[in-house]
Order: structure tokens, then C-alpha cells, then sequence
């Protein structure tokens, strides 16, 4: 197989999904994967696969979906495409280190091994900007998770979220991030510490009432339980 056969394959699959043909579009893709599991050696099929993720990174970057569907590779090619990926990582490191993240992080099986994938691309000297966005996002999920159930309670153990917090801090003076990050990391960290605060006055009175005191924005949010 060749590139061009290769491109062929995923341009009728993208097609027949588009189409909503889906049981075709898999039979087409099943027949790929077959074809690529058979080549003798994993270069030849890297050969297939890089130039393929090459191109839907580029195609990313312009804001098309190459495959685009539910923002995942199809399975049987995912596959593959991790253990080229990967192997790409430990040889270039960028951008390979940022792919791997944005292609498999939606994977359970490869999700934990993405996150580390993004942590690697922060230690590079070539980091790109992209990456550092990625990684402070994912920063400000998990911010945002801990305390999404204030003043109900927070998920995290105080240790924990002050680990968070410090790390934040680590990436904003090492790293060049936008206003509207920094102030949305700045946000997260002035609930934490009226959370503390609260906690050191054995929560006495209204945990709202205590972030107008402070100064920090927050209104309660209703639970529901079913």
C-alpha cells in the first residue's frame, strides 16, 4: 500500500460517514486496518501514518475535520495510529508530544498517557504555545471541578487543591498565557482561599456572605438529587 491508497481508503470512509452510510464507512475502514495490520514491519506502516496525521493536524489548524466524528479517530485505526504516535514522541518529541495528547486524550485506555504525553511537551525547549494553553486549561477543569460544589463541599483534600494552585502559579511565571486564563486561574484561586477561610472559622455563617467580604464573586448553586 501506498500513500495515495491510503488517502484514498480514508477519503471514502469520510465520504460514506458524511453520508450517513455508517455501516459502509466502517466496512471500508475495517478493510484499511486489515490492510495496514498486514504490512510486514511497523515502519512501512508508519510511513502510511505519519504523512496521515501530518496532514489532519494541518487540516485541524485550518478548521476542518478530517474524519470528524465525535472527535475520535475510528477505533481500529486509533490503534495504530497510538503506537505510531508514540513512537513519534520518543523520537521528536514536538509537535508529536501535543498530537498525541489532542488525538487520544477522549480514550479511556490512552487518556492517562496523554496527560503524561502534554507534561513531556512542557519540558521541552520547543514547546509551542498551543501546548501550554492545552495543559493550563486542563488546569483550570480540574480548579473549576474541586470546588463546583461550594459551599456544599470540595472534592478535593486541601493538600490536593493547594498542589493545584501552586502549579499554577509555577506556569504563569515560567510561561506566557493570555489575560483571560490568568484571570480565570486568579478567580479559582481567591474561592480556594476563601474556602480556607471559611473552614478556619469552623464555617460560621453564609459561605457567600464570606466571598462578598472577601471580595470574590460567587453565588450559590442549587443541588439536586433524584
Amino acid at each position: 500500500m501506498d500513500c495515495n491508497t491510503f488517502s484514498q481508503y480514508l477519503d471514502e470512509y469520510g465520504e460514506l460517514w458524511h453520508r450517513g452510510l455508517k455501516k459502509q464507512a466502517n466496512s471500508v475502514m475495517k478493510e484499511l486496518v486489515d490492510r495496514l495490520e498486514k504490512l510486514p514491519t511497523d515502519e512501512e506502516r508508519d510511513a502510511l501514518i505519519i504523512p496521515f496525521c501530518q496532514e489532519f493536524f494541518a487540516r485541524k489548524a485550518q478548521g476542518e475535520s478530517p474524519l470528524g466524528h465525535h472527535g475520535r479517530l475510528p477505533y481500529g485505526l486509533e490503534q495504530l495510529v497510538e503506537k505510531t504516535v508514540s513512537r513519534q514522541c520518543d523520537r521528536q518529541g514536538m509537535p508529536w508530544l501535543r498530537w498525541y495528547f489532542e488525538l487520544f486524550r477522549g480514550n479511556p485506555t490512552f487518556s492517562e498517557q496523554a496527560l503524561a504525553r502534554l507534561r513531556q511537551a512542557l519540558a521541552c525547549k520547543d514547546v509551542d504555545q498551543e501546548s501550554i494553553n492545552l495543559y493550563f486549561d486542563e488546569l483550570l477543569k480540574w480548579l473549576w471541578f474541586g470546588r463546583h460544589h461550594f459551599p456544599e463541599g470540595c472534592i478535593y483534600p486541601t493538600e490536593e487543591y493547594h498542589d493545584l494552585i501552586n502549579e499554577g502559579e509555577g506556569l504563569i511565571r515560567k510561561f506566557s498565557l493570555d489575560d483571560q486564563r490568568i484571570a480565570s486561574f486568579q478567580h479559582h484561586k481567591r474561592l480556594y482561599d476563601c474556602w480556607d477561610e471559611w473552614k478556619a472559622r469552623d464555617k460560621e455563617g453564609s459561605f457567600e456572605d464570606l466571598c462578598n467580604e472577601m471580595g470574590v464573586p460567587f453565588r450559590t448553586t442549587g443541588t439536586y438529587r433524584y
